[in-house]
């Protein structure tokens, strides 16, 4: 997945939507590129909803991504998949209480 890139598309009558999601080279940015055509005045009244679940969405992508790319690194590697839960908590700062 490293250096590739996804395009989703939303289409409709009012506008059309493209947005591209890539992790770049190295995994460490993830970039999210988004371009919006209004077709109508309708399609902005209609894209102003969308707007806020958009930013919401993107930053929930975005602080969620090294966890992912970390569970299905671990997942690719069966004798290291019991550890995927173990290494989701300690990555949400949930891990063993031991040392507090």
């Amino acid at each position: 997945m490293l250096g590739s890139e996804a395009l989703i598309i939303d289409d409709d009558e009012k506008l059309t939507v493209r947005i591209g999601v890539a992790l770049l080279p190295g995994g460490e940015l993830l970039q999210v590129t988004t371009a919006v055509k209004y077709r109508s005045v309708r399609g902005r009244l209609a894209f102003a909803p969308r707007r806020l679940m958009h930013a919401a969405a993107v930053n929930t992508l975005a602080r969620r991504a090294p966890t992912t790319l970390r569970r299905r690194a671990l997942a690719r590697n069966p004798a290291a998949a019991s550890l995927t839960g173990q290494v989701s908590r300690k990555a949400l700062g949930r891990g063993s209480s031991a040392g507090r």
